[in-house]
Protein backbone atom coordinates (compact mmCIF):
# COMPACT_ATOMS: atom_id res chain seq x y z
CA UNK A 1 0.00 0.00 0.00
CA UNK A 2 1.23 3.53 -0.65
CA UNK A 3 2.16 5.82 1.55
CA UNK A 4 -0.09 8.99 1.60
CA UNK A 5 1.22 12.38 0.11
CA UNK A 6 1.21 14.94 2.48
CA UNK A 7 0.68 18.62 0.74
CA UNK A 8 0.40 22.08 2.13
CA UNK A 9 -1.76 24.55 1.00
CA UNK A 10 -2.07 28.13 2.03
CA UNK A 11 -5.49 30.70 2.26
CA UNK A 12 -7.66 32.12 3.79
CA UNK A 13 -11.48 30.79 5.70
CA UNK A 14 -14.27 31.85 3.48
CA UNK A 15 -16.50 30.13 5.33
CA UNK A 16 -17.27 28.01 8.26
CA UNK A 17 -19.75 25.22 7.12
CA UNK A 18 -19.76 22.99 10.89
CA UNK A 19 -17.43 23.50 13.98
CA UNK A 20 -17.66 21.68 17.46
CA UNK A 21 -16.62 23.37 20.15
CA UNK A 22 -16.03 20.11 22.39
CA UNK A 23 -13.35 18.22 19.70
CA UNK A 24 -12.48 21.41 17.34
CA UNK A 25 -13.92 19.56 14.39
CA UNK A 26 -14.38 21.87 11.68
CA UNK A 27 -16.00 21.74 8.03
CA UNK A 28 -14.84 25.05 6.56
CA UNK A 29 -14.20 26.62 2.64
CA UNK A 30 -10.55 27.74 2.01
CA UNK A 31 -9.80 30.28 -0.53
CA UNK A 32 -6.86 28.90 -2.08
CA UNK A 33 -4.99 30.42 -4.87
CA UNK A 34 -8.32 31.36 -6.64
CA UNK A 35 -10.45 28.08 -5.89
CA UNK A 36 -12.64 27.49 -3.03
CA UNK A 37 -11.76 24.27 -1.10
CA UNK A 38 -13.36 22.19 1.13
CA UNK A 39 -10.88 21.70 4.23
CA UNK A 40 -12.19 19.29 7.32
CA UNK A 41 -10.20 18.32 10.88
CA UNK A 42 -9.51 19.49 14.39
CA UNK A 43 -8.95 22.56 13.85
CA UNK A 44 -10.92 24.51 17.42
CA UNK A 45 -11.22 28.22 17.32
CA UNK A 46 -10.67 28.74 13.63
CA UNK A 47 -13.15 31.54 12.30
CA UNK A 48 -13.40 33.10 9.18
CA UNK A 49 -11.05 35.71 7.36
CA UNK A 50 -8.06 34.14 8.94
CA UNK A 51 -4.96 33.15 7.39
CA UNK A 52 -4.47 29.06 7.58
CA UNK A 53 -1.34 26.96 6.51
CA UNK A 54 -2.44 23.41 6.31
CA UNK A 55 -0.94 20.04 6.06
CA UNK A 56 -2.71 16.91 4.70
CA UNK A 57 -4.28 15.23 2.30
CA UNK A 58 -7.30 14.91 -0.20
CA UNK A 59 -9.88 12.24 0.39
CA UNK A 60 -12.81 11.59 -1.31
CA UNK A 61 -15.79 11.74 0.56
CA UNK A 62 -19.00 9.32 -0.33
CA UNK A 63 -21.55 11.81 -0.04
CA UNK A 64 -19.51 15.30 -0.14
CA UNK A 65 -16.47 14.56 -2.93
CA UNK A 66 -13.24 15.73 -2.76
CA UNK A 67 -11.97 17.26 0.42
CA UNK A 68 -8.57 17.99 2.13
CA UNK A 69 -7.92 16.20 5.11
CA UNK A 70 -6.22 18.58 7.70
CA UNK A 71 -3.23 16.39 9.49
CA UNK A 72 -1.39 19.79 10.83
CA UNK A 73 -2.53 23.05 10.78
CA UNK A 74 -0.64 27.03 11.63
CA UNK A 75 -2.93 29.98 11.95
CA UNK A 76 -2.03 33.39 10.99
CA UNK A 77 -4.32 36.48 12.04
CA UNK A 78 -5.32 38.06 9.11
CA UNK A 79 -3.12 41.32 8.02
CA UNK A 80 -5.36 43.64 5.32
CA UNK A 81 -8.50 46.10 6.81
CA UNK A 82 -10.41 43.64 4.74
CA UNK A 83 -9.59 40.46 5.63
CA UNK A 84 -9.73 41.96 9.55
CA UNK A 85 -13.21 43.24 8.93
CA UNK A 86 -14.53 39.50 7.50
CA UNK A 87 -12.45 38.03 10.47
CA UNK A 88 -14.15 40.32 13.42
CA UNK A 89 -17.43 39.94 11.59
CA UNK A 90 -18.03 36.69 11.40
CA UNK A 91 -17.91 36.42 15.16
CA UNK A 92 -14.55 35.52 15.89
CA UNK A 93 -14.32 37.56 19.00
CA UNK A 94 -17.62 38.03 21.01
CA UNK A 95 -19.16 41.33 21.32
CA UNK A 96 -18.25 41.92 17.41
CA UNK A 97 -21.12 42.28 14.95
CA UNK A 98 -20.61 43.52 11.55
CA UNK A 99 -21.69 47.35 12.13
CA UNK A 100 -19.35 47.12 15.03
CA UNK A 101 -16.45 45.59 13.23
CA UNK A 102 -16.85 47.93 10.38
CA UNK A 103 -16.69 50.67 12.70
CA UNK A 104 -13.37 49.30 14.14
CA UNK A 105 -11.76 48.58 11.18
CA UNK A 106 -12.46 52.32 9.62
CA UNK A 107 -10.84 54.17 12.34
CA UNK A 108 -7.76 51.63 13.01
CA UNK A 109 -7.51 50.03 9.58
CA UNK A 110 -4.56 47.48 9.54
CA UNK A 111 -3.79 48.05 13.06
CA UNK A 112 -6.84 47.24 14.12
CA UNK A 113 -5.46 43.94 15.69
CA UNK A 114 -2.44 45.45 17.99
CA UNK A 115 -4.95 48.31 18.94
CA UNK A 116 -6.76 45.29 20.51
CA UNK A 117 -3.77 43.53 22.05
CA UNK A 118 -1.59 46.23 23.20
CA UNK A 119 -3.94 49.58 23.77
CA UNK A 120 -7.82 47.94 24.08
CA UNK A 121 -8.86 51.63 25.88
CA UNK A 122 -8.73 53.27 22.38
CA UNK A 123 -11.71 51.25 20.89
CA UNK A 124 -13.32 54.30 22.92
CA UNK A 125 -12.83 56.31 19.87
CA UNK A 126 -15.22 54.20 17.89
CA UNK A 127 -18.74 54.98 18.62
CA UNK A 128 -20.94 52.25 20.10
CA UNK A 129 -17.83 51.06 22.42
CA UNK A 130 -17.63 52.25 26.14
CA UNK A 131 -14.72 51.45 28.47
CA UNK A 132 -16.39 48.35 29.86
CA UNK A 133 -16.93 47.26 26.13
CA UNK A 134 -13.43 48.00 25.38
CA UNK A 135 -12.25 45.73 28.24
CA UNK A 136 -14.81 42.88 27.34
CA UNK A 137 -13.05 43.08 23.90
CA UNK A 138 -9.45 42.95 25.05
CA UNK A 139 -10.40 39.98 27.64
CA UNK A 140 -11.90 38.05 24.61
CA UNK A 141 -8.81 38.70 22.38
CA UNK A 142 -6.44 37.80 25.19
CA UNK A 143 -8.22 34.80 25.96
CA UNK A 144 -8.51 33.88 21.84
CA UNK A 145 -4.63 34.72 21.83
CA UNK A 146 -4.43 31.94 24.97
CA UNK A 147 -5.98 29.29 23.45
CA UNK A 148 -3.39 30.31 20.12
CA UNK A 149 -0.24 30.27 22.74
CA UNK A 150 -1.34 26.84 24.07
CA UNK A 151 -1.56 25.39 20.78
CA UNK A 152 1.55 26.94 19.19
CA UNK A 153 3.40 25.94 22.63
CA UNK A 154 2.35 22.27 22.14
CA UNK A 155 2.40 21.54 18.73
CA UNK A 156 6.35 21.76 18.40
CA UNK A 157 5.66 18.52 20.79
CA UNK A 158 2.70 16.90 17.94
CA UNK A 159 0.42 16.97 20.77
CA UNK A 160 -2.97 16.19 19.55
CA UNK A 161 -5.42 19.66 18.86
CA UNK A 162 -8.16 18.11 20.97
CA UNK A 163 -5.35 17.37 23.89
CA UNK A 164 -4.78 21.54 23.50
CA UNK A 165 -8.56 22.31 23.88
CA UNK A 166 -8.42 20.16 27.00
CA UNK A 167 -5.58 22.07 28.77
CA UNK A 168 -7.18 25.56 27.93
CA UNK A 169 -9.80 24.61 29.23
CA UNK A 170 -8.17 23.26 31.99
CA UNK A 171 -6.40 26.62 32.83
CA UNK A 172 -6.81 29.01 30.32
CA UNK A 173 -4.36 31.69 30.45
CA UNK A 174 -1.95 29.87 32.94
CA UNK A 175 -1.60 26.81 30.63
CA UNK A 176 1.64 27.37 29.29
CA UNK A 177 3.03 28.42 32.37
CA UNK A 178 2.15 25.45 34.08
CA UNK A 179 3.04 22.86 31.48
CA UNK A 180 6.32 24.57 31.90
CA UNK A 181 6.94 24.33 35.76
CA UNK A 182 5.53 20.75 35.20
CA UNK A 183 4.43 18.97 31.80
CA UNK A 184 3.63 15.95 33.77
CA UNK A 185 0.10 17.60 35.03
CA UNK A 186 -0.73 16.37 31.03
CA UNK A 187 -1.11 12.72 31.98
CA UNK A 188 -4.04 13.61 34.30
CA UNK A 189 -7.29 11.89 33.61
CA UNK A 190 -8.76 14.97 32.34
CA UNK A 191 -6.14 15.33 30.02
CA UNK A 192 -5.26 12.12 28.89
CA UNK A 193 -1.90 12.94 27.40
CA UNK A 194 0.10 9.15 27.78
CA UNK A 195 2.96 9.30 30.21
CA UNK A 196 5.48 8.32 27.51
CA UNK A 197 4.71 11.94 25.56
CA UNK A 198 4.78 14.10 28.25
CA UNK A 199 8.09 12.29 29.73
CA UNK A 200 9.44 13.31 26.06
CA UNK A 201 8.26 16.84 26.70
CA UNK A 202 9.68 16.84 30.23
CA UNK A 203 13.23 15.30 28.42
CA UNK A 204 13.21 18.54 26.14
CA UNK A 205 13.06 21.06 29.17
CA UNK A 206 16.09 18.86 30.65
CA UNK A 207 14.13 17.33 33.77
CA UNK A 208 16.37 14.60 35.13
CA UNK A 209 15.04 11.13 35.18
CA UNK A 210 14.66 10.99 39.29
CA UNK A 211 12.97 14.30 39.24
CA UNK A 212 10.43 13.96 42.19
CA UNK A 213 7.61 15.19 39.55
CA UNK A 214 8.53 12.26 36.90
CA UNK A 215 8.54 9.94 39.39
CA UNK A 216 5.09 11.08 40.95
CA UNK A 217 3.86 10.88 37.69
CA UNK A 218 4.74 7.69 37.35
CA UNK A 219 3.57 6.37 40.10
CA UNK A 220 0.21 7.35 39.08
CA UNK A 221 0.26 6.29 35.55
CA UNK A 222 1.22 2.90 36.93
CA UNK A 223 -1.72 2.81 38.71
CA UNK A 224 -4.25 4.43 36.32
CA UNK A 225 -2.59 1.98 33.29
CA UNK A 226 -3.57 -1.09 35.61
CA UNK A 227 -7.22 0.51 36.07
CA UNK A 228 -7.83 -0.53 32.51
CA UNK A 229 -7.17 -4.55 33.55
CA UNK A 230 -9.66 -4.44 36.60
CA UNK A 231 -8.08 -3.39 39.09
CA UNK A 232 -8.96 -0.33 42.06
CA UNK A 233 -5.31 -0.85 43.34
CA UNK A 234 -2.58 -2.46 43.32
CA UNK A 235 0.26 -3.87 46.65
CA UNK A 236 2.45 -1.20 47.08
CA UNK A 237 5.38 -3.77 46.53
CA UNK A 238 3.73 -4.76 42.93
CA UNK A 239 3.52 -0.93 42.26
CA UNK A 240 7.37 -0.26 42.73
CA UNK A 241 8.21 -2.77 41.40
CA UNK A 242 6.66 -2.09 38.03
CA UNK A 243 7.15 2.00 38.32
CA UNK A 244 10.79 0.95 38.74
CA UNK A 245 10.87 -1.03 35.60
CA UNK A 246 9.18 2.01 33.66
CA UNK A 247 11.10 4.88 35.31
CA UNK A 248 14.65 2.89 35.81
CA UNK A 249 15.37 4.54 38.95
CA UNK A 250 16.08 3.02 42.12
CA UNK A 251 13.50 1.86 44.58
CA UNK A 252 14.32 4.74 47.57
CA UNK A 253 13.27 7.36 45.09
CA UNK A 254 10.11 5.64 44.38
CA UNK A 255 9.67 4.56 48.41
CA UNK A 256 10.03 8.74 49.17
CA UNK A 257 7.82 9.67 46.28
CA UNK A 258 4.69 7.02 47.33
CA UNK A 259 5.20 8.56 50.83
CA UNK A 260 5.19 12.40 49.45
CA UNK A 261 2.48 11.47 47.43
CA UNK A 262 0.45 9.54 50.13
CA UNK A 263 0.77 12.75 52.65
CA UNK A 264 -0.10 15.21 49.89
CA UNK A 265 -3.42 13.01 49.33
CA UNK A 266 -2.63 12.45 45.70
CA UNK A 267 -2.72 8.53 46.47
CA UNK A 268 -3.92 6.74 49.23
CA UNK A 269 -2.03 4.04 51.19
CA UNK A 270 -4.39 1.26 53.13
CA UNK A 271 -3.47 -1.86 54.88
CA UNK A 272 -4.74 -4.92 54.81
CA UNK A 273 -3.95 -8.52 55.98
CA UNK A 274 -0.62 -7.04 56.81
CA UNK A 275 0.12 -5.60 53.40
CA UNK A 276 0.22 -2.02 51.95
CA UNK A 277 -2.55 -1.25 48.78
CA UNK A 278 -1.94 1.62 47.02
CA UNK A 279 -5.57 3.25 45.22
CA UNK A 280 -6.36 6.34 43.55
CA UNK A 281 -8.36 8.80 45.60
CA UNK A 282 -11.13 8.26 43.17
CA UNK A 283 -11.11 4.62 44.05
CA UNK A 284 -10.69 4.63 47.39
CA UNK A 285 -13.63 7.11 47.93
CA UNK A 286 -15.44 4.76 45.83
CA UNK A 287 -14.66 1.67 47.89
CA UNK A 288 -15.27 2.89 50.90
CA UNK A 289 -18.57 4.83 50.03
CA UNK A 290 -20.13 1.00 48.74
CA UNK A 291 -19.00 -0.37 51.57
CA UNK A 292 -20.29 2.06 53.50
CA UNK A 293 -23.43 2.12 51.94
CA UNK A 294 -24.14 -1.80 51.81
CA UNK A 295 -24.09 -2.52 55.40
CA UNK A 296 -26.30 0.61 55.82
CA UNK A 297 -28.54 -0.76 53.76
CA UNK A 298 -28.22 -4.11 55.58
CA UNK A 299 -28.65 -2.93 58.92
CA UNK A 300 -31.81 -1.42 57.83
CA UNK A 301 -33.51 -4.47 56.83
CA UNK A 302 -32.79 -7.36 59.45
CA UNK A 303 -33.88 -10.74 58.51
CA UNK A 304 -36.17 -11.44 60.97
CA UNK A 305 -37.15 -14.69 59.04
CA UNK A 306 -40.83 -13.90 58.18
CA UNK A 307 -42.19 -16.27 55.68
CA UNK A 308 -44.01 -15.56 52.56
CA UNK A 309 -45.54 -19.04 51.86
CA UNK A 310 -49.33 -17.81 51.48
CA UNK A 311 -48.49 -14.83 48.79
CA UNK A 312 -46.04 -17.29 47.17
CA UNK A 313 -48.68 -20.19 47.04
CA UNK A 314 -50.96 -17.29 45.54
CA UNK A 315 -48.79 -16.57 42.93
CA UNK A 316 -48.27 -20.05 41.92
CA UNK A 317 -52.07 -20.29 41.39
CA UNK A 318 -52.28 -16.91 39.53
CA UNK A 319 -49.49 -17.69 36.66
CA UNK A 320 -50.17 -21.53 36.96
CA UNK A 321 -46.79 -22.76 38.06
CA UNK A 322 -44.96 -24.64 40.56
CA UNK A 323 -41.23 -22.60 42.44
CA UNK A 324 -38.88 -25.29 43.50
CA UNK A 325 -38.13 -25.47 46.86
CA UNK A 326 -34.47 -23.27 46.70
CA UNK A 327 -36.28 -21.06 44.05
CA UNK A 328 -39.40 -20.51 47.42
CA UNK A 329 -36.31 -19.79 49.60
CA UNK A 330 -34.81 -17.76 47.24
CA UNK A 331 -37.94 -15.36 46.80
CA UNK A 332 -38.51 -15.59 50.69
CA UNK A 333 -35.01 -13.78 51.10
CA UNK A 334 -35.47 -11.07 48.68
CA UNK A 335 -38.28 -10.16 50.23
CA UNK A 336 -36.96 -10.20 54.22
CA UNK A 337 -33.37 -8.30 53.23
CA UNK A 338 -32.23 -4.94 52.17
CA UNK A 339 -29.76 -6.40 49.85
CA UNK A 340 -29.95 -9.77 48.13
CA UNK A 341 -27.69 -11.44 45.16
CA UNK A 342 -29.08 -13.70 42.70
CA UNK A 343 -26.38 -16.07 40.78
CA UNK A 344 -26.06 -18.86 38.85
CA UNK A 345 -25.58 -19.98 35.18
CA UNK A 346 -28.02 -20.19 31.98
CA UNK A 347 -30.75 -21.81 32.75
CA UNK A 348 -31.07 -22.44 36.27
CA UNK A 349 -34.05 -20.06 36.79
CA UNK A 350 -33.04 -16.97 37.41
CA UNK A 351 -35.67 -15.27 35.23
CA UNK A 352 -38.58 -17.04 36.98
CA UNK A 353 -37.21 -15.91 40.63
CA UNK A 354 -36.96 -12.40 39.48
CA UNK A 355 -40.15 -12.00 38.10
CA UNK A 356 -41.63 -13.35 41.32
CA UNK A 357 -40.09 -11.26 43.72
CA UNK A 358 -41.02 -8.18 41.14
CA UNK A 359 -44.88 -9.29 41.37
CA UNK A 360 -44.54 -9.82 45.22
CA UNK A 361 -42.97 -6.26 45.67
CA UNK A 362 -45.28 -4.42 43.31
CA UNK A 363 -48.19 -6.08 45.76
CA UNK A 364 -47.22 -4.81 48.36
CA UNK A 365 -46.93 -1.06 47.11
CA UNK A 366 -43.57 -0.99 46.15
CA UNK A 367 -42.17 0.71 43.33
CA UNK A 368 -39.58 -1.66 41.30
CA UNK A 369 -36.99 0.06 38.94
CA UNK A 370 -35.20 -2.36 36.75
CA UNK A 371 -31.66 -1.46 35.08
CA UNK A 372 -28.90 -3.47 33.26
CA UNK A 373 -25.18 -2.04 32.44
CA UNK A 374 -25.66 -2.27 28.44
CA UNK A 375 -28.91 -1.85 26.46
CA UNK A 376 -28.72 -5.31 25.29
CA UNK A 377 -29.01 -6.33 28.55
CA UNK A 378 -31.30 -3.91 29.60
CA UNK A 379 -33.22 -4.83 26.53
CA UNK A 380 -33.65 -8.63 26.91
CA UNK A 381 -34.58 -7.44 30.73
CA UNK A 382 -37.75 -5.62 29.56
CA UNK A 383 -38.36 -8.95 27.31
CA UNK A 384 -38.34 -11.26 30.37
CA UNK A 385 -40.09 -9.53 32.84
CA UNK A 386 -42.80 -7.79 30.38
CA UNK A 387 -41.72 -4.26 31.98
CA UNK A 388 -40.02 -1.36 31.56
CA UNK A 389 -35.99 -2.13 32.00
CA UNK A 390 -33.07 1.04 31.55
CA UNK A 391 -29.71 0.85 30.97
CA UNK A 392 -27.66 1.82 34.25
CA UNK A 393 -26.65 5.32 32.62
CA UNK A 394 -30.12 5.90 31.19
CA UNK A 395 -32.06 5.58 34.78
CA UNK A 396 -29.30 7.88 36.58
CA UNK A 397 -29.66 10.09 33.53
CA UNK A 398 -25.94 10.57 32.17
CA UNK A 399 -24.92 14.28 31.74
CA UNK A 400 -21.55 13.58 29.37
CA UNK A 401 -20.42 17.19 29.91
CA UNK A 402 -17.03 18.02 28.68
CA UNK A 403 -14.19 18.25 31.04
CA UNK A 404 -15.78 16.75 33.88
CA UNK A 405 -16.29 13.05 32.92
CA UNK A 406 -19.38 11.37 33.55
CA UNK A 407 -21.88 13.03 35.78
CA UNK A 408 -25.11 11.65 36.49
CA UNK A 409 -28.29 13.72 37.24
CA UNK A 410 -29.44 11.46 39.79
CA UNK A 411 -27.50 11.55 42.67
CA UNK A 412 -28.45 11.96 46.39
CA UNK A 413 -29.58 15.44 46.09
CA UNK A 414 -31.81 14.03 43.46
CA UNK A 415 -32.72 10.46 44.43
CA UNK A 416 -34.25 7.93 42.17
CA UNK A 417 -37.98 6.96 43.32
CA UNK A 418 -37.67 3.48 43.40
CA UNK A 419 -38.19 1.44 46.94
CA UNK A 420 -36.54 -1.53 45.22
CA UNK A 421 -33.87 -1.69 42.14
CA UNK A 422 -33.17 -4.71 40.31
CA UNK A 423 -29.72 -4.95 38.29
CA UNK A 424 -29.16 -7.92 35.72
CA UNK A 425 -25.91 -8.25 34.55
CA UNK A 426 -24.21 -7.48 37.51
CA UNK A 427 -20.91 -9.19 36.67
CA UNK A 428 -20.43 -6.05 34.07
CA UNK A 429 -20.91 -3.20 36.73
CA UNK A 430 -17.47 -1.58 37.96
CA UNK A 431 -16.87 0.32 40.98
CA UNK A 432 -17.49 3.78 40.18
CA UNK A 433 -20.79 2.98 38.25
CA UNK A 434 -22.03 0.65 41.54
CA UNK A 435 -20.97 3.80 43.55
CA UNK A 436 -22.97 6.13 41.60
CA UNK A 437 -25.87 3.82 41.65
CA UNK A 438 -25.97 3.49 45.34
CA UNK A 439 -25.36 7.24 45.70
CA UNK A 440 -28.96 7.82 43.68
CA UNK A 441 -30.84 5.25 45.82
CA UNK A 442 -33.30 7.40 48.32
CA UNK A 443 -32.39 5.71 52.04
CA UNK A 444 -34.95 2.80 52.47
CA UNK A 445 -34.48 1.54 48.95
CA UNK A 446 -33.76 -2.15 48.64
CA UNK A 447 -31.39 -3.54 46.39
CA UNK A 448 -31.47 -6.46 44.17
CA UNK A 449 -28.56 -7.72 42.27
CA UNK A 450 -28.65 -10.50 39.52
CA UNK A 451 -25.51 -12.10 37.57
CA UNK A 452 -23.04 -14.74 36.73
CA UNK A 453 -19.50 -14.26 38.33
CA UNK A 454 -18.43 -16.34 35.48
CA UNK A 455 -19.73 -14.36 32.72
CA UNK A 456 -18.01 -11.17 31.24
CA UNK A 457 -16.48 -8.83 33.82
CA UNK A 458 -17.02 -5.39 33.95
CA UNK A 459 -14.45 -3.22 31.65
CA UNK A 460 -13.96 -1.19 33.86
CA UNK A 461 -11.97 -0.77 37.21
CA UNK A 462 -13.55 -3.51 39.86
CA UNK A 463 -15.54 -6.65 39.89
CA UNK A 464 -18.56 -5.74 41.94
CA UNK A 465 -20.58 -9.00 42.15
CA UNK A 466 -18.06 -11.76 42.50
CA UNK A 467 -15.98 -9.42 45.61
CA UNK A 468 -19.17 -8.93 47.03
Amino acid sequence: MEAQEYLRLTGTVEHIVYQKEESGFTVLELASDGELITVVGEMPGVAEGEELVLTGTYVAHPTFGSQFRVSVYERQLPATAGAIYKYLAAGAIKGIGPALARRIVDRFGENTLDVMEKAPEQLCQVKGVSQRKAEEIAQEFKRIFGVRAVMLFLSKYQIHSSVCVRVWKKWAAMAVDVIRENPYVLCRADIGLDFDQADGIARSMDIAPDDPRRIAAGLQFVLSHNLGNGHTCLPAETLIKVAGTLLEVDRAALELGLEDLSRENELVVCSCGGRDFVFLPELYAAETYIAGRMALILSSYPDLGQTYDRQIDALQEQLGIVYESRQRKAITMALNNGVFILTGGPGTGKTTIINAIIELFEQRGDKVMLAAPTGRAAKRMSELTGRQSKTIHRLLEVDFRDGAGTVFKRDERNTLPADVIVVDEMSMVDTLLFQSLLRAMKLGCRLVMVGDTDQLPSVGPGNVLRDI
